[in-house]
């Protein structure tokens, strides 16, 4: 079912924003340290984690833009009601 994908699709992006949101909390951790290292501010910015979620995201994203255009177009076929 079309709305059934686009949930998925909703709750996807959501995951995906969680991880890029906890990666940014890090960043600001880290840089709000008394004394950021150079190399702890490296790690901090190195995050595959939030990489992998922000390519995930836009997959998702791309899947949603779809679907809700798929979404569109069945409810424009729909006669209306009388």
């Amino acid at each position: 079912m079309l709305s059934t994908q686009v949930e998925e699709d909703l709750r996807s992006a959501l995951v995906g924003l969680e991880a890029i949101h906890s990666h940014l909390e890090d960043l600001v951790s880290t840089l709000l340290e008394p004394r950021p290292t150079p190399l702890s501010l490296v790690e901090a910015a190195d995050d595959s984690r939030a990489q992998a979620a922000l390519l995930a995201l836009e997959e998702t994203l791309t899947s949603l833009r779809r679907r809700l255009g798929q979404a569109a177009a069945q409810l424009r076929i729909r006669p209306e009601p009388a």
